[in-house]
C-alpha cells in the first residue's frame, strides 16, 4: 500500500468548541470543506475562523487528519521576535495579555491591561500597576523597604 500522507495548509471554516475539533476548507480543491478534524494540543486557544492552518492527513487519506495548528503569513505575523524569546499571547489583541521569556537576560514578565509583572535574573521583582493590594494573614518583608510618593522618597528601614 502507498503511502499517501499528506500536508496541506487550509483554513478553518467552522468549529465544535467543546470538542476542540474544526473543519477546514482547501481553497486550492474548489473551496471542499473536510469532516471535523482535532487539533494537535496541549492547552486550549483555538484559532479563528478564516485563520490558515498547518493540516497532516493520514496515509488513509483525507478523511481523517489532525490540525497542527496556525501558521505564519502576511496578514498574521508575531508581535516581536527574536533569537531566545518565548512569547504566549492570551489575546487576538496582541499587548492585552501575554507572558514573555527573554533568554537573553534572563527576564520573565507577565503583562494584563496596563499591569506588568516582572522578575528578573537578579532575583529583583518589579510591579508596574496602578494600584497593589495584599491580602494576608501575615505580611513580612526582609530587608529594606522604600516608600516613594510624589512628593519624593519616604525611608523605611535599616
Amino acid at each position: 500500500m502507498a503511502d499517501t500522507a499528506t500536508l496541506r495548509i487550509g483554513k478553518i471554516s467552522s468549529f465544535d468548541y467543546p470538542k476542540g475539533t474544526a473543519k477546514i476548507t482547501y481553497e486550492d480543491k474548489g473551496d471542499s470543506t473536510t469532516a471535523f478534524f482535532s487539533f494537535l494540543a496541549w492547552q486550549y486557544w483555538m484559532p479563528k475562523v478564516g485563520d490558515q492552518v498547518f493540516v497532516a492527513h493520514l496515509s488513509n487519506g483525507t478523511c481523517a487528519a489532525t490540525i497542527l495548528g496556525p501558521v505564519w503569513h502576511d496578514g498574521h505575523r508575531p508581535p516581536e521576535g527574536f533569537e531566545g524569546l518565548y512569547r504566549k499571547d492570551f489575546n487576538r489583541d496582541y499587548g492585552k495579555a501575554y507572558e514573555r521569556y527573554d533568554h537573553n537576560t534572563g527576564t520573565f514578565t507577565l503583562h494584563i491591561g496596563g499591569v506588568a509583572v516582572t522578575i528578573n535574573a537578579d532575583g529583583s521583582v518589579a510591579i508596574d500597576a496602578k494600584t497593589v493590594t495584599i491580602n494576608a494573614d501575615d505580611t513580612n518583608i526582609n530587608g529594606n523597604l522604600t516608600v516613594q510618593d510624589g512628593s519624593g522618597n519616604v525611608f523605611i528601614g535599616g
